[in-house]
C-alpha cells in the first residue's frame, strides 16, 4: 500500500494541476523523487525553487537551479533569422 501512495504522490508532484499548497507541501517531502519532481514541476514558484536549490540531495539542487534558469532567462527575441538559398 506504500508503494502505492508514493507513486501518486510524486505523479502529484508533476502534474500541472497541483495547488500551490500541494507543492509547498510536497516540497518538504522525505521523499527525494518528489522534491525532484516538484522541482521540475512548471508551476513551482521561485520561493519553492530557491530552497530546494538548497536540498541535501544534488540532483534536486540541480534539477532546482536548472528550472530556475529557465524561468528568468529574458524570452528570445521574436526576430527570426532568415535562411536565403543561393
Amino acid at each position: 500500500m506504500e508503494n502505492l501512495e508514493l507513486f501518486h504522490t510524486r505523479k502529484l508532484a508533476l502534474s500541472e494541476k497541483i495547488t500551490m499548497s500541494e507543492l509547498e507541501e510536497l516540497s518538504k517531502s522525505d521523499d527525494m523523487i518528489t522534491r525532484y519532481f516538484v522541482a521540475r514541476n512548471p508551476k513551482s514558484t521561485m520561493e519553492i525553487l530557491n530552497i530546494l536549490a538548497l536540498d541535501e540531495d544534488v540532483e534536486v539542487r540541480d534539477m532546482a537551479l536548472k528550472h530556475r534558469t529557465i524561468k528568468v532567462r529574458p524570452k528570445e527575441s521574436s526576430d527570426k533569422l532568415e535562411i536565403k538559398e543561393s
